[in-house]
């Protein structure tokens, strides 16, 4: 049997910043999801914020943009590491832990506009985790 580890960031709170939203003209509407997902280290504090960009669009040619979500989520590095030595499931698991608060956000959003709820369902998101890795800047201070 393998024994469990205690991982080395714990989640702390997370906000919504801004959104925006519209009703869809077209209720059948295939709806097009984007994440764009960068960090900030502030080594000194052991804190780590993850900004995710949510935009959900119709897909068709005009593309238009239906909900825009600025989000943050705050994990802490207790032992407070250094920026090169923040572990590689971070990225990936950072994100997967925050996601279900934000699909429930827009649920719990388009639920209570009384327009056709938009529910996301499961996402692979670990193609996230390059692009999150490669914007996310490290603060010395």
């Amino acid at each position: 049997m393998i024994e469990s580890q205690n991982a080395e960031f714990q989640f702390s709170s997370y906000k919504i910043n801004r959104f925006s939203f519209v009703d869809i003209e077209n209720p059948d509407s295939v709806i097009k999801i984007e994440l764009n997902p960068f960090g900030i280290y502030k080594e000194n504090e052991g804190e780590f914020i993850l900004e995710l960009f949510f935009i959900a669009k119709e897909d068709n040619e005009n593309g238009t943009i239906i909900m825009t979500v600025d989000s943050k989520a705050i994990f802490t590095f207790p032992n407070k590491c250094e920026f090169d030595k923040i572990p590689d499931y971070f990225y990936k698991n950072s994100i997967a832990i925050f996601f279900p608060y934000l699909r429930a956000f827009i649920s719990t959003l388009t639920l209570q506009s009384n327009t056709p709820i938009l529910i996301l369902g499961l996402l692979n998101l670990s193609n996230l985790e390059s692009v999150y890795r490669h914007q996310t800047k490290c603060i010395k201070d």
